[in-house]
């Protein structure tokens, strides 16, 4: 229990830094991205918060730990600025324990999460690039980089200013990135550190945000049959970092078709930089995307233990996937390897096949599978995927599992379409202010649709 009340301090600590220093009077107007970690953190605590709570921690005793066992230990601006947000607790308890809004909603009420926001409009297809396997790993991502100009400027403009904000924290999370660099594969690790030496940019921090998919906890996955059998494969990402970081992160957001000999092996939606896979596609063989699995122990299992398990050969979940689309040219080979492999944390992974009702859902934990693994049949044509395990209800504050259900349900098998599987992922609140992309695809149809979305106002958070 202490180390999850440790977790939340952790996460106030990098919250409070930025406030602090955004507050100062020397400071000057914050920028884009100090706002971006401002909304990170604050979303992240509070979510930590209801953790505490429904580990039956009081109010009182989340309170004073919180005064006595942290704020105390700061002193100066930093300590006031504790000591004000502790005060304030109570209106954030009050809110989630009576299901008032979401935790984001009270961020941008403190005016640390900016909305509505507009990064181009809703349903414009992702910058497209070649990867090419055939070249030595630190080159591969430089003909990317200087095709996407537009992106590696972003990425530089994010590294000036995170340099701003709190030099103890950076100094830790590079050193972080830098342990991840050992233990991922060599031929992936090399390819970070390309990107990181054309970018210009700290091998560690490339190595840091390569671990960023494993912090967030939104994404919708469904895997359907046809009337003939036939599977259909459809996500959205969603990236729960707050709104700031959602248009961060959607403004590198890239379809990469990895080619070995000038063919292509599969075909990734990813992050620029990014050397794992999120949702993925092997022509003729088989589709496969990641959600994030909720883990009670909260986000500080991925940052304290991490590394001993990477040590051990356990994979970060969305390099297993990398593994296994590189590797494997069949669905039944895909199952098993993500059934078994070891992974650092946590997740939910959904494989579409070829051949009829070949399409699961599996939970995972981190050695072997969580439940029984989800398969399509004739009685169940679709399996649908959010980032809770569907023998539990739902958080209060998200509920897009029920309604994606619903909207499939309504559709009926009957209705199974392309148009209507992306009105599913169009309907709120599937479609969200932290959703980044949609998918549509199919390996025996050969079919891969992806469209970026900016949900516009009104819209949930």
């Amino acid at each position: 229990l202490w180390m999850r009340s440790l977790s939340l301090f952790q996460l106030l600590l990098g919250f409070l830094v930025v406030v602090a220093a955004a507050a100062a009077p020397s400071a000057s107007t914050p920028s884009p991205f100090a706002k971006l970690l401002e909304c990170t953190a604050c979303t992240a605590a509070i979510n930590e918060v209801e953790g505490l709570l429904n580990e039956n921690v009081t109010q009182a005793e989340i309170i004073t730990r919180l005064q006595t066992g942290f704020c105390s230990l700061l002193g100066g601006t930093q300590e006031f600025f504790c000591d004000q947000l502790a005060a304030g607790l109570p209106v954030v308890i009050e809110m989630i324990e009576k299901k008032i809004g979401r935790p984001s909603q009270f961020c941008h009420s403190l005016g640390l999460c900016t909305a509505p926001f507009d990064y181009g409009s809703d349903g414009d297809p992702l910058p497209s690039f070649v990867f090419d396997l055939d070249l030595a790993p630190r080159q591969r991502w430089i003909p990317v980089l200087k095709a996407n100009t537009k992106a590696l400027a972003v990425i530089r403009d994010f590294w000036v200013h995170l340099k701003d904000v709190q030099p103890a924290l950076l100094e830790s999370a590079l050193l972080l990135g830098e342990q991840v660099l050992k233990y991922i594969p060599h031929e992936w690790s090399e390819e970070i550190i390309g990107f990181s030496q054309y970018s210009q940019l700290p091998p560690g921090l490339i190595g840091f945000l390569n671990m960023g998919y494993d912090l967030s906890t939104a994404c919708t996955s469904i895997v359907a049959a046809k009337s003939d059998g036939t599977p259909v494969h459809a996500r959205n990402l969603d990236f729960l970092f707050g709104f700031d970081g959602t248009q961060f992160l959607r403004q590198l957001a890239v379809t990469l078709d990895y080619q070995k000999n000038g063919t292509t092996v599969f075909v990734s939606e990813g992050i620029m930089g990014y050397s794992g896979i999120l949702t993925g596609y092997v022509p003729s063989g088989f589709t496969l995307t990641v959600n994030t699995r909720n883990d009670p122990i909260g986000l500080r299992s991925l940052y304290t233990d991490a590394i001993d398990l990477m040590e051990k050969g356990y994979l970060l979940p969305t390099f297993l996937t990398r593994k296994v689309l590189t590797s494997e040219t069949s669905y039944s080979g895909a199952l098993s390897a993500l059934t078994t492999e070891a992974i650092v944390a946590p997740v939910y992974y959904t494989l579409g096949g070829t051949k009829s009702f070949e399409g699961a859902v599996i939970t995972r934990d981190r050695v072997g599978v969580a439940h029984e693994v989800r398969s399509l049949s004739a009685t169940n044509w679709y399996q649908l995927q959010t980032n809770y395990d569907y023998w539990l209800p739902a958080p209060w504050y998200d509920d897009r599992r029920d309604q994606a259900i619903n909207s499939m349900d309504m559709m009926g098998r009957s209705g199974l379409s392309w148009p209507n599987l992306y009105k599913v992922l169009s309907t709120q609140p599937v479609l969200n202010r932290l959703t980044i992309y949609s998918v549509l695809m199919s390996s025996e149809e050969k079919y891969v649709e992806v469209k970026g979305r900016v949900c516009q106002d009104p819209c949930p958070f």
